[in-house]
């Protein structure tokens, strides 16, 4: 994944948080490929603080062969979400019912500041 780490303003909607998911590295180049989401059914943004846990729908984004996803924060995200650093990892379902979570080796991070208004 290129980006790991991403910030937003408490209450705003924009930046849309956008991510490419990969899978694990090629054997010989190294290089992780982004995950062909096509067998995809639906996936989740999983945002994790101590004492918070919120699951929000995510936006599969074609063509699905590239692993990009997004979310666009709600006005009513910010009922629920304080400022702070959340751990952040997707979980997609597939057509199988199986699950896949992403990323495998660690998470990424959403850093939520106040804002001044």
């Amino acid at each position: 994944m290129a980006t790991s780490r991403w910030y937003i303003k408490r209450g705003d909607t924009l930046p849309t948080l956008t991510a490419t998911l990969s899978g694990p590295p090629d054997s010989v180049t190294g290089v992780a490929p982004p995950l062909n989401l096509t067998s995809v059914t639906s996936g989740k943004l999983i945002m994790h603080r101590v004492g918070v846990t919120l699951e929000r729908a995510l936006v599969l984004l074609a063509p699905l062969t590239d692993g990009m996803v997004e979310y666009s924060f709600l006005d009513a995200d910010w009922d629920d979400i304080v400022a702070g650093v959340y751990k952040v990892e997707f979980e997609l379902t597939y057509n199988d019912n199986k699950i896949r979570t992403v990323p495998t080796d660690d998470y990424c991070q959403i850093v939520v500041t106040e804002d001044l208004d």
